[in-house]
């Protein structure tokens, strides 16, 4: 999720680990206009499509 600073990074987490519904968070948070339209939902990443920090971590975790 694109978010505009670290503090609003904190601020979603902690809504995250309460439980909260992450495709309506990324609705009300993101700020990408394409992603957000979607629910925060990348879709299939094709190897080699994203940078290489952020795909790492992405092929790291389970499907869901």
């Amino acid at each position: 999720m694109l978010l505009t600073n670290e503090a609003q990074a904190k601020e979603v987490k902690a809504k995250l680990d309460s439980g909260e519904d992450f495709t309506k968070l990324a609705i009300e948070y993101y700020q990408g206009s394409s992603i957000k339209n979607v629910g925060g939902d990348i879709g299939i990443l094709q190897s080699g499509s994203m940078i290489p920090a952020f795909e790492d971590k992405a092929y790291e975790l389970q499907v869901g």
